[in-house]
């Protein structure tokens, strides 16, 4: 299979000085099919005019990856505004993981996921420990209200414990048609609740 695989991992020196080249760079190359963005703290305050460059020029992006980026709510927010403006070249896959994302950011996530014309299939957002309660319903009324599952949702080490649990098991519930093919929850201190799961099965 032939893909066009672009990784930029910073190593900490001179980042900002290098974002107007890596904007440059996404402005003038096309039809990319995977982007990972690595360890480049300084994207968190240039969210948007990057994204803007990466995803406005792309009409086969299939997987977008910001991984430990220091990205916040709001750096989501912009991103997923710049999605929803330009939904035709939008990704189906986002890995988030690692980052410093909330329940604010999982709410941008789930209107996203309520846009029509955007297809987005699987949804990393693992290691963000800063997403509670608030957030996980955000993310299962949207999963519901869409009636249409991630094919992947991967929650892993965040620490939303049994309350989050039985909270994602009861949105599945209540809509069956949105519960994930493939759901990943390790070490989310998960201790009393693993028995809720067969009643999903």
């Amino acid at each position: 299979e032939n893909r066009s695989i672009i990784h930029f991992e910073s190593r900490g020196d001179h980042e900002l000085e290098l974002l107007a080249p890596l904007e440059s760079f996404f402005s003038v190359n096309e039809n990319l099919d995977f982007v990972r963005l690595s360890d480049w703290t300084a994207i968190a305050a240039n969210t948007q005019s990057l994204l803007t460059a990466i995803v406005k020029r792309q009409s086969s992006l299939d997987t977008l990856c910001i991984e430990r980026c220091t990205l916040r709510d709001e750096g989501l927010k912009e991103i997923t505004l710049t999605l929803k403006s330009c939904p035709e070249a939008c990704p189906k896959k986002l890995y988030l993981g690692g980052n410093s994302i909330g329940d604010g950011g999982c709410v941008s996530i789930s209107d996203v996921r309520n846009n029509t014309k955007i297809d987005l299939k699987e949804i990393d957002l693992s290691r963000n420990s800063s997403i509670g309660l608030r957030g996980l319903q955000s993310i299962s009324t949207a999963l519901a209200m869409k009636g249409r599952p991630f094919e992947k949702l991967d929650l892993s080490f965040i620490p939303f414990g049994d309350a989050g649990f039985s909270e994602l098991v009861e949105a599945f519930l209540d809509c069956p048609k949105a519960t994930p093919k493939y759901l990943l929850l390790r070490y989310c201190r998960i201790y009393n609740s693993y028995w809720k799961i067969s009643r999903l099965l």
